[in-house]
């Protein structure tokens, strides 16, 4: 008489009493009796196998990240995907159940056969997954309404059941909750770390500009003489920005305000091919266009210029007049002048936008001071363009709180997203620092400021 296991369905000699593939007790009955006793697996169990299964591959994913790199959200939404087919087919056709499964004690089998599944039905089933998704996963919760055999969407694409052998119960519900509790907690956590918890570059709450600024690069490409290096001045070019509106009445202070803020400008960065625009803060250090700014600010381009805007109106919004180019070149060698370490960056404006003209002068800064010099609660002030600041120009006043090293320097004068790479200023309007983070650890939140006299160091040993 031939025997077939009741749990994976192998035919095996007569007179054995346990099956030599899944070590589960025989029987002597022929398939129509098989299918009588064999059970199949049921809704709660499969769901602590996936639940179990998605930590997995979370822990495999971020390996991959961790030796790799991250990824844009596109990607890793493409990439978690392809992870979930690669490892489902993978364990599926070498042993006929994920991890998870194991545990519960689930095989997957042809559902004619009952055999072990090949590469085809393996991967069929795999890509199925997103099927059974569709409307708020109804094909996976098909399986708790099927009571005959607990199939969901995907098992009836690719011809699947899964039998339900024995397993150790307190084993599997423990590892479920702790997989629970890695997964969702890990995702939390995350979060949370990213928004509260740890200081962070004002770069990861910049504005991401989609379709927003038009901007042809054409123009910039187009136009002569782009090379920073041995730009000519002097012709007659427009002046629309080379003085500072009288409109604005400020508080009296120990410096023309209105003058040094029309040297604050917002720096425009394209990422993702134009499709979206890393937004900052920038000033103007020299009135040939010379622009300070933070590196983070410009690292993620994927075009060779920023677009720059900027205003002497301080009740109005940035007009986005001209290209910089933060590419310098002498004697045919390019080259860039940044320092990730200090956080910032130079670049100098090249080329102006359709419907503008170089100036003959930039409007720039009139002193540079020295951080060094900086005491506790001595006064400063700090400029830029903040994403919540309604695109015109902030201008916040605080004190020196304390140093970090001989680099940063803490003050309460508000910071915030989008003020990265601007001014700050002490109480006689020199430039001493470039904001530069924000630590959001505390209701008002703590910024910290790269000293000037350390940028002044590291360009004098640059420049040698």
């Amino acid at each position: 008489m031939t025997m077939f296991c009741k749990y994976c369905g192998k035919e095996l000699p007569e007179g054995v009493k346990f099956c030599k593939f899944c070590g589960g007790n025989l029987t002597t009955s022929g398939k129509e009796q098989l299918q009588q006793t064999e059970n199949y697996g049921r809704f709660w169990p499969r769901a602590g196998a996936w639940m179990i299964d998605q930590a997995l591959i979370l822990v495999c994913l971020i390996l991959i990240a961790i030796f790799f790199g991250a990824w844009s959200d596109d990607w890793d939404t493409l990439v978690g995907y392809f992870g979930l087919v690669v490892y489902s087919t993978f364990f599926l056709k070498l042993y006929g159940a994920t991890p998870g499964k194991m545990i519960f004690g689930l095989k997957v089998v042809d559902e004619k056969t009952r055999g072990e599944l090949n590469f085809g039905k393996s991967f069929n089933r795999s890509l199925s997954y997103f099927i059974s998704s569709i409307a708020l996963g109804f094909g996976f919760w098909k399986i708790a309404f099927d009571k005959d055999k607990h199939r969901g969407w995907h098992d009836h694409l690719a011809g699947t059941v899964v039998l339900q052998r024995d397993y150790k119960k307190q084993r599997a519900v423990i590892l479920t909750i702790l997989a629970v509790i890695f997964y969702f907690g890990l995702i939390i956590y995350g979060y949370i770390s990213d928004e509260k918890f740890n200081p962070y570059p004002v770069r990861s709450g910049t504005r991401e500009i989609q379709n927003e600024l038009f901007l042809n690069p054409g123009l910039f490409n187009q136009t002569p003489n782009l090379q920073p290096v041995g730009r000519k001045s002097g012709e007659a070019y427009s002046n629309r920005f080379s003085g500072t509106s009288q409109s604005n009445n400020l508080a009296n202070l120990d410096f023309d305000v209105r003058k040094e803020l029309a040297a604050v400008v917002v720096v425009a960065c394209p990422i993702d091919n134009s499709e979206k625009w890393n937004v900052g803060s920038g000033v103007i250090t020299s009135d040939n266009g010379i622009i300070l700014t933070n590196f983070h600010v410009i690292q993620d381009t994927t075009q060779h210029y920023c677009t720059i805007g900027l205003t002497n109106d301080l009740s109005k919004e940035p007009e986005y007049a001209y290209y910089a180019d933060f590419n310098f070149s002498v004697d045919g060698q390019n080259f860039t002048i940044i320092n990730q370490d200090l956080d910032v960056a130079l670049l100098q404006i090249v080329s102006a936008g359709s419907g503008y003209k170089l100036p003959d002068k930039f409007p720039a800064i009139s002193a540079i001071g020295s951080s060094d010099a900086l005491n506790i609660n001595d006064k400063i002030y700090i400029a830029g363009y903040p994403a919540f600041g309604g695109g015109t120009i902030t201008f916040t006043e605080g004190v020196i709180s304390g140093r970090v090293g001989d680099d940063l320097i803490k003050t309460s004068a508000k910071i915030d997203s989008g003020n990265s790479g601007g001014a700050a200023f002490n109480k006689y309007g020199e430039l001493i620092g470039i904001p530069t983070l924000i630590y959001e650890g505390t209701a008002e939140g703590l910024g910290y400021i790269v000293g000037i006299d350390s940028v002044k160091y590291w360009l004098e040993q640059v420049l040698k």
